[in-house]
């Protein structure tokens, strides 16, 4: 408990910290262009990326084999929202540190580092993607899941973390801003478990159908 609390002070400080390394009102504003940047890319395109390609999946059967024209539209798509996605956190990254010049200080931008690098390396994964079938297909799968949730995971947390910063930066609560992100989180965290488990609810619909006639069977 008492590690816990000291982390999440250091935490905090290193929010103050952050919010205190910028001094002049243009710096301040180009800090809230990278925070509306990042949170398009990591707050909403990431995520909606990543629901896409699990829409591919069959949802309400899970014995049915999807289209090749579904599987290969939310293929392109899913390709398409990352590939947007990287470039507007590289143009929200390379915003602040052009405008501001700002050093890897502060918790806040190490952990954007990080994050930088994880969906750098997804486009590299992505084209050494084996075919199906092939014996290292499943580490490849492990590791394209791996840095795509870590990704995820991770930029979900410093949007939050930016949130705060922008409170400080702006001295006035934006409680709206963070209610609204939260929403919107819980709904695609939403989606994407319902995803995973419609087909198997919908099989547990038809399989209650067919225990009254096997047992007329009988």
């Amino acid at each position: 408990m008492a590690r816990l609390t000291l982390l999440l002070m250091s935490m905090l400080l290193g929010v103050q910290g952050a919010a205190a390394a910028f001094d002049s009102d243009e710096e301040k504003k180009w800090v809230k262009v990278h925070g509306w940047l990042m949170w398009a890319s990591m707050g909403f395109l990431l995520p909606l990326g990543i629901l896409l390609i699990r829409w591919s999946k069959p949802m309400l059967n899970v014995d049915e084999r999807p289209s090749s024209s579904r599987v290969w539209t939310l293929f392109y798509l899913h390709i398409c929202c990352q590939i947007l996605a990287i470039s507007v956190a590289t143009g929200g990254v390379g915003v602040l540190f052009v405008k501001t010049g700002v050093a890897l200080d502060y918790t806040h931008q190490r952990l954007g580092l990080a994050i930088m690098c994880l969906i750098w390396c997804q486009p590299l994964i992505g084209l050494i993607r084996p075919s199906k079938g092939s014996m290292v297909r499943s580490v490849w799968f492990f590791i394209h899941w791996l840095f795509g949730s870590g990704a995820l995971f991770l930029g979900v947390i410093n949007v939050y973390v930016g949130i705060r910063i922008y409170e400080f930066l702006s001295e006035s609560s934006i409680r709206t801003l963070n209610i609204i992100f939260s929403i919107q989180i819980a709904v695609m965290c939403f989606c994407y478990l319902l995803q995973d488990r419609c087909g198997h609810m919908m099989s547990q619909g038809r399989q209650h159908k067919l225990l009254p006639q096997l047992s007329m069977n009988l």
